[in-house]
């Protein structure tokens, strides 16, 4: 099914938005760090309670965010053929339920994005792929912790054998046709908005 690419206009008028809102930001500086507050700290990042003034009022307050260790982290959609994709059921300790995701991971210093992706693609789903595109990198949450997020999409992926990190509480792998993505949200059948946004982008690339 050929689907139409998003309009060249939209992507140049969300840049050029996104520029403005980068320029603005730098001139105001909203909430300034007056004193870092650590009140936390494990092996994956660190929880602060900091002292801010708010500006341009000039108001004193306190703000909570989460540093991560990890330098970024990815995310990557297997296509097993034209429209159905492959999503893991991963239990999630936060929601008390298991929720079907893409394959997530964390990156280390010095390691390339891609080989990221292609490692937690095999470990998660018991796939690798020869031909993984890079889409962009996102944010998810940057009012509590500001992360970045590379995301892929794995074509032409192959069958292999996977090997989950003893922290991960991974059931099963689950195929979906990427057109019922619509029916899926409303339904509340996905809930993890990386996996809906990289559903959205594969039917529509």
């Amino acid at each position: 099914m050929k689907r139409e690419p998003l309009a060249r206009p939209y992507l140049e008028e969300y840049i050029l938005t996104a520029h403005k809102i980068e320029t603005m930001t730098k001139k105001i500086h909203s909430i300034r760090i007056k004193k870092e507050n650590l009140i936390y700290e494990n092996s994956y990042g660190k929880l602060y309670d900091d002292d801010v003034i708010f500006l341009p009022q000039s108001v004193n307050g306190k703000y909570v965010r989460w540093t991560w260790k990890a330098p970024y982290s990815v995310a990557v959609l297997p296509m097993v053929d034209e429209n159905q994709a492959l999503l893991i059921k991963n239990f999630r300790h936060s929601a008390r339920k298991v929720l079907l995701e893409v394959p997530k991971g964390f990156g280390a210093i010095g390691e390339e994005p891609l080989s990221v992706a292609k490692k937690e693609l095999e470990e998660e789903t018991g796939l690798r792929s020869e031909k993984i595109e890079q889409l962009g990198t996102v944010v998810t949450d940057p009012s509590f912790a500001y992360h970045p997020m590379h995301l892929f999409i794995a074509y032409d992926c192959a069958s292999s054998k996977s090997h989950h990190e003893s922290s991960e509480v991974i059931v099963e792998t689950f195929k979906i046709n990427i057109n019922d993505v619509p029916q899926l949200l409303s339904k509340k059948g996905i809930e993890d908005a990386v996996t809906l946004l990289l559903l959205w982008l594969a039917s529509h690339l």
